[in-house]
C-alpha cells in the first residue's frame, strides 16, 4: 500500500503541476530560485539561464509524472530510479527550505527495497554508527 501511495504522490504532484501554465511553459523553477523565502542560499544566478530553469522545470515534471511511477516497478530499473529520486530530494533538501520533505520522501523509498537491500542498508548504518562511536 505504501508503494502505491508513493507512486500516487509523485504522479498526482506531476499531473497537478502539468495543469499550471508556469510549469507547462517551463518557467516555474525560474520563480522558485528567485524567491529568497524558499531558498537556503542565493539561487538567483540559476535564473540567468532560461535553459537551466527550463531543464529543472521539465525535469521535475518528467520525473514526478512519468519516470518514477513507471521505472520504480521493474527490478532492473528500481535501484537506479530510487537513487535518482534520492538525489532529487537531496537537491531539494540542500537548496530549499522545505522542512522534513526530503527526509520523509527518502524514508518512503525503503518500501521498494527487497530483503537483501534492507540488510545492506542496515549493515551500512551499523558500520557508520560504529565508526562514529570509535571516533568519540
Amino acid at each position: 500500500m505504501f508503494q502505491i501511495q508513493l507512486i500516487l504522490i509523485y504522479f498526482f504532484s506531476g499531473w497537478s503541476k502539468s495543469q499550471a501554465p508556469d510549469w507547462v511553459n517551463g518557467v516555474a523553477m525560474h520563480y522558485v530560485v528567485n524567491q529568497s523565502i524558499w531558498a537556503r542560499f542565493d539561487l538567483s544566478w540559476m535564473s540567468l539561464s532560461s535553459t537551466c530553469t527550463g531543464l529543472l522545470t521539465y525535469g521535475t515534471l518528467l520525473f514526478e509524472s512519468i519516470l518514477f511511477p513507471v521505472l520504480v516497478w521493474p527490478r532492473a530499473t528500481r535501484i537506479a530510479t530510487l537513487m535518482a529520486g534520492l538525489l532529487f530530494h537531496v537537491g531539494i533538501g540542500l537548496s530549499l527550505r522545505i522542512i522534513m520533505f526530503t527526509e520523509v520522501m527518502s524514508v518512503f523509498y525503503l518500501v521498494f527495497l527487497e530483503r537483501e537491500h534492507l540488510i545492506f542498508v542496515r549493515d551500512q548504518l551499523r558500520r557508520s554508527v560504529k565508526r562514529q562511536t570509535l571516533r568519540e
